[in-house]
């Protein structure tokens, strides 16, 4: 084959425009530090780094975002529970001081104010927000744990009743056995009727004339079981169709409050009705009367949101395993507890929206933090925050107000008693003296009660803490557990980002020697087509 001058400059032109090639895509990578500037480069290489950014693109939303939102609320939760802890440690120090044998019902009142200040601090936290967001109130973070006036009046614009702007129905309380607590009151028995102890009209009727008087004997201490509710003021029952049975659902047509008794059935994991009992309403303890132990009324007062009973109906409940009761209750106060975070209830007191069922108060807010895995970063209400804190100091408050009204009302009659002007007659002394020591039971019994009342609060404030703590070690394992997720990621980001980086990124100083190799070679052929090109056929003639 004859080879000709053109032929050997085409094909040296084909071979140094291929060296210029090889130059300029060396020179784009030294440029661009990549080893492709398009997928067709090396689609390998194109795939992997597709997969390798959207990777890192995952890590880095999961660690730059989600775990630190989640890791924000956890501190701010753990901060929050970290202040209750320490409210709590007040709260039973507070308690054991006023146990103390010589303090009157003045200075336990000064303990009372202080206790009250603590309750109002530890619902203060139970409000705590992060963000703008509350943050034991669950997915409704908007919504706070307590009544504020700014809800009260929001809601005056559209109450159905003015009064009362928040009425809810068939709060839905379950209690077992263990919630059963023994429970004293007095009661005061004149003729068929019963009260607290003796009234003024008792001690107005001294008379010379009189042809009965009030008995001592008749001041009586009862003692008796009681399921205290988590609200006093319960509202008295009024018919129509809500949802009272949760969390089936079932709407009941209700004239009359009820126990309902439940079965669980484990291999189901269902609750069965196995009877209900009837409630009688009444407004003072006095009113439930009993004709003996085997007697099984049950009694609910609607001032103090007890239900009592006797010792044949807590050994009735004793043998199932759940106990539902469902109340009304419309007479709210800045400060009291919201009850959709913690029971199933329907709210019906906006005339512009139809009723609002709650029916979940456990929610969860969890947090993608990897791929199929999730945390759960809130604290719920319910299982820090506990009610009966609040119950505690309404009822000692009362006891504190039983004892105050015992004490003047023996003072006044001692004072009758001494007034031997007015009150001359033996009949009137001798009615005056029976109302005294009828007034000195009542101020014993309820001294009693107060003192009892201050030392079982030491046990349960300590029972409080606990909760308190309980949360607090929880939410505590939460935040370990997404620093131990964070050390992860960041290692899995660092990782992916290595990788990446060997994928996509050139080697420079092994680009450099490829790029001085490349040089040699293009003027190495530069010279030797030159040499070439010089000579021709003509030459050898």
């Amino acid at each position: 084959m004859r080879i000709t001058n053109k032929m050997i400059n085409n094909n040296s032109l084909f071979n140094i425009n291929n060296n210029k090639e090889v130059m300029d895509a060396l020179n784009t990578q030294m440029a661009t530090q990549k080893k492709i500037n398009d997928p067709s480069d090396d689609p390998i290489i194109a795939i992997r780094s597709l997969r390798f950014r959207g990777s890192l693109a995952s890590i880095t939303q999961y660690l730059g975002r989600n775990v630190s939102d989640a890791k924000s609320w956890t501190d701010s939760t753990q901060t929050a529970l970290d202040s209750a802890k320490e409210i709590m440690r007040d709260l039973k120090k507070q308690y054991d001081a006023a146990t103390n044998s010589t303090n009157t019902n003045s200075d336990k009142r000064s303990y009372l104010e202080k206790l009250k200040a603590d309750a109002i601090e530890y619902f203060a936290i139970g409000n705590s927000t992060n963000e703008d967001r509350y943050i034991f109130t669950g997915y409704r973070t908007s919504d706070s744990l307590t009544f504020t006036d700014n809800n009260i009046d929001e809601r005056m614009v559209s109450a159905v009743d003015q009064e009362h702007p928040f009425k809810y129905k068939g709060i839905a309380e379950h209690f077992t056995i263990d919630n059963v607590e023994s429970y004293t009151y007095t009661s005061y028995k004149k003729g068929s009727e019963y009260s607290s102890g003796i009234t003024d009209g008792d001690i107005i009727g001294v008379s010379p004339t009189a042809t009965s008087t009030a008995d001592e004997t008749q001041v009586k201490a009862y003692s008796e079981y009681r399921l205290r509710l988590s609200y006093d003021n319960i509202d008295a029952v009024t018919t129509g169709t809500y949802k009272y049975n949760y969390p089936d659902g079932a709407e009941d047509n209700i004239s009359s409050y009820t126990l309902t008794l439940k079965n669980y059935n484990s291999s189901t994991n269902t609750y069965s009705v196995a009877g209900t009992m009837s409630v009688t309403a009444i407004t003072d303890d006095s009113e439930a009367v009993f004709s003996g132990d085997t007697d099984t009324k049950v009694y609910l007062n609607t001032v103090t949101g007890n239900l009592i009973f006797t010792a044949q109906t807590q050994m009735k409940l004793a043998e199932v395993d759940d106990i539902e009761f469902a109340y009304d209750k419309s007479d709210w106060d800045e400060g009291d507890v919201k009850p959709e975070h913690y029971f199933c209830c329907t709210e019906v007191g906006d005339k512009n929206n139809t009723p609002i069922l709650y029916n979940d108060y456990l929610q969860e807010m969890n947090y993608s933090v990897g791929s199929s895995q999730s945390v759960k970063v809130n604290t719920n209400a319910k299982n820090a925050f506990d009610i009966n804190v609040l119950r505690d100091l309404d009822e000692l408050e009362d006891a504190l107000d039983a004892v105050d009204k015992a004490e003047a009302k023996v003072e006044k009659l001692k004072k009758m008693q001494e007034d031997v002007e007015t009150y001359a007659t033996d009949t009137e002394q001798e009615q005056i003296r029976i109302l005294l020591g009828a007034a000195e039971k009542e101020l014993d019994y309820a001294n009693q009660k107060v003192n009892t009342m201050f030392s079982n609060g030491i046990t349960k404030s300590g029972k409080y803490f606990d909760e308190v703590n309980l949360a607090g070690t929880n939410c505590g394992t939460t935040v370990h557990r997404l620093e131990v997720i964070e050390n992860r990621l960041t290692e899995n980001q660092t990782t992916v980002k290595a990788q990446a980086s060997e994928n996509e990124n050139v080697d420079l100083s092994t680009l450099s020697v490829e790029v001085s190799q490349a040089n040699l070679y293009y003027n190495a052929a530069l010279m030797v087509t030159g040499r070439i090109s010089q000579q021709s056929l003509v030459d050898y003639i």
